[in-house]
């Protein structure tokens, strides 16, 4: 199983893993201007990530790492970077090695199980995750967790997990609207095509049109026309639409 990232939004995308931390770890004496260099190239590292650019992103991390070898802040921007480039096997070296430097960091305990998730070691990162979420302290951002553990189910079609996860995630309203979309193609999965327009009209206009959210509504769209032709058993919604029309018609 491998995550296919074109098919979720990249503002979802975007919130699996934790670039920047919370602080650098470097054990090593660096003097105030070799610290200020290596801040700069994971600034700039971690904004080429931003922007799509995970080459770019990857030269900056490897220079952070010439300057402050045990920096693990610089080998999670470099793992993010690889991941990018779809250098799976790179990207979790890294992360290891980050984890290694900074083993009280739960954040690089979050992004190595990302990335085993994304690489299609599912079993490990579902126990990486778990593992993380029984330890986390109050403190720690567990709705992320939950999220990303909930994007890794989903793919994984382990339904149960996905849905307590999606719903855990749902709470906090920093994710909610990346939850509503995993609980949207969680219920496409089940056939449950009125709750997955539920969970998509929730969600902002703004959101609602990015082209992964409009695939996922023109599925829905084509199964609930579908099931009109068909006169299913189990009625989809109380929804009337005109022909040529979509059951997502914006809220005015």
């Amino acid at each position: 199983m491998r995550l296919h990232r074109a098919r979720w939004p990249s503002w979802v995308a975007g919130l699996l893993a934790c670039v920047l931390l919370s602080a650098c770890q470097s054990y090593a004496p660096l003097s105030e201007a070799q610290a200020k260099r290596v801040d700069l190239r994971l600034q700039l590292a971690s904004a080429y990530l931003e922007r799509g650019q995970p080459d770019v992103a990857l030269t900056e991390a490897k220079l952070a790492i010439e300057l402050d070898p045990n920096n693990a802040q610089a080998h999670n921007v470099l793992a993010m970077a690889l991941m990018g480039l779809q250098r799976n096997d790179a990207a979790q070296l890294a992360m290891h090695k980050a984890t290694q430097l900074a083993p009280q960091d739960l954040s690089l305990q979050h992004n190595l199980a990302w990335l085993q998730c994304v690489a299609g070691k599912t079993d490990q990162a579902m126990a990486t995750f778990q593992r993380l979420l029984s330890d986390a302290p109050s403190s720690f951002d567990t709705a992320r967790t939950q999220l990303s553990l909930g994007v890794c189910a989903l793919q994984a079609q382990q339904t149960e997990t996905a849905q307590a996860a999606l719903s855990q995630a749902l709470l906090d309203q920093r994710y909610a609207n990346a939850a509503r979309f995993g609980l949207a193609k969680l219920m496409v999965q089940t056939a449950d095509w009125p709750g997955a327009m539920r969970m998509l009209t929730a969600m902002p206009t703004a959101q609602r049109v990015t082209p992964a959210v409009q695939e996922l509504q023109a599925e829905i769209d084509a199964q609930f026309e579908r099931s009109k032709q068909t006169n299913t058993k189990q009625p989809l919604a109380d929804v009337t639409t005109a022909p040529g029309t979509s059951v997502f018609q914006p809220t005015r």
